[in-house]
């Protein structure tokens, strides 16, 4: 288990669940953080040009194998409606983070996996977390079934 560097799994439907609302939460949040940093921008217009930048992306990614980061789709939606912005901006890092907010709200681990890796009964011989965007490693909460962090 030394040579292991790294493990890769199936999130959605394998290890948690989402609530049907999450992705509209989760565009309302991301729409508003942009509107609260000064981007002029409809609701349903920047939704229209953000999931269009996604599949292009998507699209991108079936051809060489590289996936993109969330900023270059927003960027992307942006340009689209006439904003020249930066995947780099600031406001743009902001409104993702805030767009994945909701996807912690809305996440509920499959009964029988293991969440949180802060409460794992025995130390992991490699590191095996899986991290949503700022959210902290050892996350208390009421509701043990809803964690930032999951095995």
């Amino acid at each position: 288990m030394e040579n292991i560097k790294a493990v890769g799994f199936d999130l959605f439907n394998t290890l948690i669940t989402m609530e049907l609302l999450a992705l509209k939460d989760a565009l309302t949040r991301l729409t508003g953080s942009l509107k609260e940093n000064g981007f002029a921008i409809d609701h349903g217009q920047f939704v229209k040009a953000h999931s269009e930048a996604v599949l292009d992306f998507l699209e991108q990614t079936k051809r060489d194998g590289r996936e993109s980061h969330n900023r270059f789709w927003v960027s992307t939606a942006l340009a689209k409606l006439g904003h020249d912005v930066s995947p780099d901006d600031p406001h743009i890092s902001t409104a993702v983070d805030v767009y994945f907010s909701a996807f912690i709200q809305h996440a509920t681990i499959i009964p029988g996996t293991k969440g949180n890796a802060c409460h794992s009964p025995r130390p992991l011989p490699y590191r095996a977390t899986l991290q949503f965007h700022s959210s902290p490693r050892c996350q208390e909460s009421d509701n043990p079934t809803r964690a930032g962090t999951f095995l």
